[in-house]
């Protein structure tokens, strides 16, 4: 089997000083599939890009914002519907037809860190803060979700603590 893929990275940062309001530094990442072409030596060879598990872009936004010691983060993660499945085509069974639809999926987290004055952090946060969860597949086998895109854990409150040498 060989796969063949080409596309593009972007990642744009940016720089917001607000004087005693601290600062805003976001960061805006995307990847665009031009072409995912999967040749296994049986089917045609075909572009799958909008296939179920191969979106055609994704896009992730994080929003830093930093007063003193205190940062808060604001993290967006976005992946677009897809195909829910690919059936054989008629008449030709091997020209596989992409059918059905798995919506989009956008997913929220938040984060506080404090810096603390002897070289540790104290971070507090929340995956999934709207409990978005997985975007639902009927057309797979159970769990029902692509589980090459999605984490299942939906909302998750986490604490951490960072002891830097």
């Amino acid at each position: 089997a060989e796969i063949s893929t080409d596309g593009f990275d972007l990642t744009l940062n940016f720089a917001f000083d607000f004087g005693r309001w601290g600062s805003l530094r976001p960061q805006l990442v995307g990847s665009y599939v031009l072409s995912y072409v999967e040749d296994d030596g049986v089917l045609p060879a075909r572009d799958q890009t909008g296939d179920p598990g191969v979106p055609e872009y994704r896009i992730n936004l994080t929003l830093p914002w930093s007063i003193g010691a205190l940062t808060t983060t604001w993290v967006t993660n976005y992946i677009p519907s897809t195909a829910a499945a690919t059936v054989p085509g008629n008449p030709n069974p091997l020209d596989l037809q992409r059918t059905g639809h798995v919506k989009a999926n956008t997913l929220h987290d938040v984060q506080v860190k404090w810096d603390a004055p002897w070289n540790g952090a104290i971070i507090v946060g929340i995956r999934d803060v709207f409990d978005e969860g997985v975007s639902t597949n009927f057309s797979l086998n159970s769990p029902f979700y692509d589980q090459t895109l999605y984490n299942p854990a939906g909302r998750t409150p986490y604490a951490r603590y960072v002891q830097r040498f």
